[in-house]
């Protein structure tokens, strides 16, 4: 799936009940209306069921620092990426980088338990992802 350029006009994108990507105009969203495992994202003309993205996307957006977060998980920004290979969860951007998202996530869980001072830092670092991981 392309993404298409839409200038200087902010992007959002979730992911739909089947997986599959789905973009949104930042300025078209009316609200979301969020459930227990799933959220609604309102627009002008449409109405679209979407799931929380896992775990290993959200670190791996964070990382590559190309995104920022919004509510509900969302993330912006979305000029950079061009493709999302859901079944070998790997992720295209312009500049012909693909990445896997799953191995990328897990160096990053690796460096922050390993820096984490404590058994305090490691319990709240874990806490803070596992909700993502089920």
């Amino acid at each position: 799936m392309d993404n298409k350029e839409s200038g200087n006009e902010e992007m959002i994108f979730a992911f739909n009940d089947k997986n599959q990507i789905v973009m949104f105009k930042a300025p078209e969203i009316l609200y979301i209306e969020e459930g227990n495992k799933f959220f609604i994202v309102r627009t002008f003309e449409s109405s679209t069921k979407c799931v929380f993205p896992s775990f290993d996307i959200f670190e791996i957006m964070e990382k590559l620092e190309y995104f920022r977060f919004v509510n509900s998980g969302l993330m912006a920004n979305m000029n950079q990426i061009r493709a999302y290979d859901t079944n070998n969860n790997t992720l295209y951007f312009n500049e012909e980088i693909k990445i896997n998202a799953v191995s990328a996530s897990i160096k990053y869980i690796a460096n922050n338990i390993s820096q984490a001072n404590n058994k305090a830092q490691q319990t709240k670092f874990l806490n803070k992802i596992l909700p993502f991981m089920t």
